[in-house]
């Protein structure tokens, strides 16, 4: 009930309405009487306030500072029964009244207040359980549609019909789920930690109001009502809300018992526990595999780089949602795939009509396509290991192990999500191949001279070799790129003569100082 409704049917009609007449939509949800000087520790939203102002008698300035605590606080309006201890209600109190928009009244003499609040409260209580009673009713009717064929449409439809308003509904991850055809259709944002309803502005400038749906996750799906949003609308939204949440749990459900057996039957599939195509078909063709076609295998981790310290349900739902995620934005990039996931990574096969190296080239871009979408719309660092090329459904197991083989060693050699091929490409994948522990030790043995020197004289030796050996024993070039004489160059070269031997002058010595030095600037 607001206060117009309030005003018309009870003995508030005998009051004045002194100020704030253009805000007697707001909703009353409760009526009090109270002349202490601290009322304000008392107000709440949709209180209607009822006062001889005698606290205040002395001080009208109170009076001011009162209404506009009420008017924050969201409160319905205020009566005053000025004529006793007042005078006559202060001039400054009906400009303060209306301007923060709050129902200010006079209340004449003669009328009792507390015969007037009893009056005014019972309407009020009367108002809220038939609305309670409307909304059971409604409740009860939603949920009878909801398991009817097409029930989720059927209840948004008697939403909309309900509030008389175009309604949207939307799921956790932003999927529009109903909208009226040839309706508008608008990206909105629930607000953090939202609850109850909140009114937004898209981008045109028109207002909407949404209002969160729970679906079972830490993220929440939302009803978006066309329009401001009025007190009224918060219960049957709430209801609208609770029945649609049942649903979209029950559907989050049959898509987790789905995937789940979906995940058993691929990572049977990449243990190799089928030995023909045939058995790997009969039940693969129901996710999308096709016998007869070449298949590649990316294998996608989300930010293996940090340490994360955040708890196993938070990795686990983020993991839901990049799944969720690339379900839906795969096929923009490659239109035969199937995925599924064995333990935290992601496994992509796509389907191709041949391969080669430029084919392979077009996959990784395609990659690269998703982790620039995924980061942008997700926040969230993609990495993948491209395997090789399965020509068999029996061989998926094998470009499985090499695509996990060519994330591990991405993890290895980048601190930024990356693409890398499990085919070695380049002398920095081919060392990484050899074992860390192998690689140091290797280090530590054929840089053990200048290790022992000073830190100084170690730093332009070590840049004196690296610059002579990278420019194949060029002792000019050498002295150029230093910025030194030629006659420095030729002395440090005695040093390190000395302290290598022969070694810098055999091509097997020099070639292993250079891996030496090679790996210390990239390991």
């Amino acid at each position: 009930m607001n206060v117009e409704e309030l005003y018309e049917k009870s003995r508030l009609q005998e009051a004045v309405p002194a100020a704030g007449k253009q805000a007697m939509h707001r909703e009353v949800r409760a009526v009090t009487m109270m002349d202490a000087p601290d009322i304000d520790s008392y107000l709440e939203e949709g209180l209607f306030l009822v006062t001889t102002g005698y606290s205040m008698r002395e001080t009208p300035g109170q009076l001011v500072r009162l209404v506009d605590r009420m008017a924050s606080a969201s409160c319905a309006g205020i009566g005053i029964k000025s004529a006793r201890f007042l005078k006559g209600l202060p001039p400054e109190l009906k400009e303060a009244a209306e301007e923060r928009g709050l129902p200010l009244f006079d209340i004449p003499e003669d009328l009792s207040l507390g015969t007037l609040v009893n009056d005014m409260l019972a309407l009020v209580l009367k108002s809220r359980e038939a609305e309670l009673e409307d909304s059971r009713r409604f409740h009860e009717r939603l949920s009878r549609l909801l398991h009817q064929q097409d029930g989720l449409t059927l209840v948004m439809r008697e939403v909309e019909k309900k509030l008389r308003r175009n309604i949207q509904l939307r799921d956790a991850a932003g999927t529009l789920l109903y909208a009226r055809s040839g309706g508008e259709a608008v990206s909105l944002k629930l607000a953090d930690h939202q609850e109850g309803i909140r009114q937004e502005t898209a981008a045109d400038g028109k207002a909407w109001s949404t209002y969160p749906v729970e679906t079972g996750s830490s993220k929440r799906g939302m009803l978006v009502v066309e329009g401001e949003a009025l007190p009224s609308m918060s219960l049957l939204l709430s209801q609208a809300a609770n029945v649609v949440s049942f649903e979209l749990m029950k559907q989050s459900a049959l898509r987790q018992h789905e995937r789940l057996m979906k995940n058993a039957f691929f990572n049977d599939v990449l243990e190799g526990r089928f030995t023909t195509n045939a058995e790997i078909y009969s039940r693969g063709r129901f996710y999308g595999l096709e016998e007869d076609t070449l298949y590649i295998t990316a294998a996608a981790q989300a930010a293996p780089f940090e340490a994360d310290i955040r708890g196993e349900r938070a990795m686990y739902e983020e993991r839901s949602e990049l799944y969720e995620w690339l379900e839906q934005h795969v096929a923009d990039v490659f239109p035969h795939f199937v995925l599924c996931s064995k333990g935290e990574v992601l496994v992509l096969f796509v389907g191709l009509h041949y391969f080669q190296e430029e084919v392979e080239r077009q996959f990784a871009d395609g990659l690269a396509d998703l982790q620039t979408m995924c980061r942008d719309q997700l926040d969230i660092g993609l990495s993948f290991g491209i395997g090789s090329a399965a020509g068999e459904l029996t061989e998926l197991s094998d470009s499985w192990t090499k695509a996990v083989e060519a994330l591990q060693a991405g993890m290895q050699l980048y601190s930024q999500p990356f693409i890398q091929s499990s085919r070695t490409r380049g002398m920095r994948e081919l060392l990484h191949l050899l074992p860390k522990e192998n690689r140091r030790s290797f280090l530590r043995y054929r840089l053990r001279p200048l290790r022992e020197l000073e830190a100084k004289e170690e730093r332009t030796l070590t840049e004196t070799l690296r610059v002579y050996l990278d420019h194949q024993s060029h002792i000019g070039r050498t002295a150029e790129i230093l910025g030194v004489h030629r006659n420095t160059v030729l002395f440090r070269l005695k040093k390190l003569e000395e302290l290598f031997g022969e070694e810098l002058k055999s091509p097997e010595g020099t070639l292993e100082l250079r891996l030496a030095l090679f790996l210390e600037a990239y390991d």
